[in-house]
């Protein structure tokens, strides 16, 4: 692990403890909104590879052990899906379809003619749309730990049946984060009128009495705070463990 200065949120820099990271932009995609992207330049004149992320997951998260090895023979770019992380905020359901769409749309806006998807998981059947809906911008394929569907056998399916609700609530969390982030700082408020509590303070006595026979105060036993009803509403006493009530 080392320390990193990589563009976090918006065009912000911060520095970040763990793997060393390409620099990364929000990149607006014309009618379509903004997404996150990785640029590793490579070699000069070198193919682009366009590395596509699997569900509930991130460009980073994915590929991070794979950038700098990659962008020694090959221009590197990542891009977070829609829904996902930094990636493209959509208030309809989307589809695959949609997410290969944004690919050329983001290849579009960096310049990049041709290039090779690399799909990990989610992101195979994404390069694989790729190459169907557009073929002639699709160089290469390679695609990672994936199929060309997920129906699979039945305890199989049962498992991808439940990864639209938990990509859900990952999107449901990432927004709220997002919020949380872009609030304004609220302004304090004038601090309330401060609540008196009253304690009434009973001490346990010494029956063996003192001189003149006065009892005197026993101290060696810690106190006791208890909440009491009375008419007046509720009040709080503390009287030392063990005396009378």
């Amino acid at each position: 692990m080392s320390t990193a200065v990589a563009p976090q949120y918006g065009d912000e820099s911060v520095d970040v403890l763990g793997p060393a990271l390409p620099p990364g932009h929000r990149l607006e995609l014309p009618g379509r909104g903004t997404t996150f992207v990785r640029d590793l330049e490579g070699p000069p004149g070198a193919s682009a590879l366009v590395l596509l992320h699997g569900l509930s997951a991130t460009a980073d998260l994915n590929w991070f052990p794979s950038f700098f090895p990659l962008g020694r023979h090959f221009r590197v770019v990542a891009i977070d899906h829609r829904g996902h992380g930094r990636g493209i905020r959509s208030p309809r359901r989307f589809r695959l379809s949609d997410c290969a769409d944004d690919v050329v749309a983001m290849a579009d806006a960096l310049g990049i003619d041709r290039f090779i998807p690399v799909g990990y998981s989610m992101g195979g059947p994404v390069a694989q749309l790729l190459w169907k809906r557009h073929a002639d911008r699709v160089a290469g394929l390679v695609l990672c730990a994936t199929s060309r569907n997920f129906g699979g056998r039945p305890p199989e399916r049962a498992f991808f049946s439940m990864l639209p609700f938990l990509s859900a609530a990952a999107r449901a969390a990432t927004t709220a984060n997002d919020r949380a982030r872009s609030a304004p700082v609220p302004t304090p408020l004038p601090s309330p009128l401060g609540i008196s509590i009253v304690l009434t303070y009973r001490q346990r006595t010494d029956r063996a009495g003192g001189s003149g026979g006065r009892r005197a105060p026993a101290r060696e036993n810690p106190a006791v705070v208890r909440r009491r009803r009375g008419r007046a509403g509720r009040y709080w006493r503390c009287r030392y463990r063990g005396s009378r009530r």
